[in-house]
C-alpha cells in the first residue's frame, strides 16, 4: 500500500481511537471516522487499510475532490468501508454515528465554526482530531470553554513548516487553559521533539514580532511582555530545547519601573 500520506495527516491518524490506538491491543478497530474535507480520501483510506479504524465517512464540500476520493476509494476495494458525502462541515455525519471527528488542514477559525454548527460532538466520550493552519490557539481555548479536554498533541515537520495536532475527548465541563499552554501545548510523544522544538520557538519569534510592533509601555506590550517571559520559562524547563534570550532591541521594560 503506497498512499502519498503528508507527514501532519499520518500523525493525526496515529491519534484516531485515543492515545492507546499507537500502541496495538489486539483488539478489532471499532472506530467510526469522519474525515471532514477529505480531499482525495487518502487520510480515510490510511485509517481502514492499516487497520486503525472500522469505518470512515469521506466528506467535502467540493464536488471535484469527493469525485476524486470515490475513485481512489473504488481503486483500493474499499467501498463497503469508506462512505462519501457532498456536505458542509459535519451536516449530515451525525447519521453515521462516528466516534472519531478528524478535520485537518483548515483554519482554526473555521474548524470553530463547523464544531459551533454540530450539537452532535457534544457527546459524551466524543473524540476530535484537528490539525489546523492558523488560529492554533484560539481553537485551543475554544476546546477548553465547551467542555473538550485535550488528551494528546502530536507535532508535525514538512519541510521548514510545523504543525500541532490537538486530540480532545468531550467531557461537558469547561476550564479554563493558562495562554501559555494555549499558544505551545506540551510534548506528549518523544518523537515529536525535533517538530516540538520548531512549533515552540515559531510561537516565540511570533510574539516578539508583535512586542517590536508597539511602544514601549502599551498595554499590550506589557501582555505581550509578560507572555513571553512565562513561554521562556517553560522553554527553559524543556531539556531538549535550549533557553531563549530576551531580545535586546526593545525590551520589555522592567513592570515595577515608573
Amino acid at each position: 500500500m503506497i498512499l502519498p500520506l503528508k507527514e501532519r495527516l499520518k500523525k493525526a491518524a496515529s491519534l484516531v481511537g485515543g492515545v492507546s490506538s499507537c500502541k496495538k491491543t489486539g483488539r478489532p478497530p471499532e472506530s467510526i471516522v469522519a474525515d471532514v474535507g477529505c480531499d482525495h480520501a487518502y487520510l480515510s483510506l490510511y485509517l481502514v487499510l492499516t487497520g486503525r479504524c472500522r469505518e470512515a465517512i469521506a466528506s467535502d464540500i467540493r464536488p471535484g475532490p469527493l469525485s476524486a476520493a470515490s475513485q481512489n476509494i473504488r481503486r483500493y476495494g474499499c467501498e463497503e468501508k469508506i462512505h462519501t458525502l457532498l456536505t458542509d462541515g459535519l451536516a449530515g455525519i451525525e447519521a453515521y454515528s462516528p466516534t472519531d471527528i478528524v478535520i485537518c488542514g483548515m483554519g482554526g477559525d473555521t474548524i470553530i465554526a463547523i464544531l459551533k454548527d454540530a450539537l452532535f460532538v457534544k457527546k459524551q466520550g466524543m473524540r476530535l482530531i484537528l490539525q489546523p493552519m492558523t488560529g492554533t490557539a484560539e481553537l485551543a481555548l475554544y476546546l477548553a470553554a465547551e467542555g473538550f479536554r485535550l488528551t494528546a498533541e502530536r507535532y508535525a515537520l514538512e519541510g521548514k513548516k510545523s504543525y500541532r495536532i490537538l486530540a480532545a475527548v468531550y467531557e461537558g465541563e469547561p476550564y479554563e487553559l493558562p495562554a501559555a499552554d494555549a499558544l505551545t501545548g506540551r510534548l506528549f510523544f518523544e518523537e515529536d521533539r525535533e517538530a516540538y522544538r520548531e512549533y515552540f520557538q515559531k510561537v516565540i519569534r511570533t510574539i516578539r514580532k508583535k512586542i517590536g510592533g508597539y511602544p514601549n509601555g502599551h498595554p499590550n506590550s506589557l501582555y505581550l511582555c509578560e507572555l513571553l517571559s512565562e513561554l521562556l520559562k517553560k522553554e527553559s524547563a524543556l531539556p531538549s530545547l535550549p533557553a531563549a534570550k530576551l531580545p535586546s532591541v526593545h525590551a520589555c521594560p522592567d513592570p515595577g519601573a515608573k
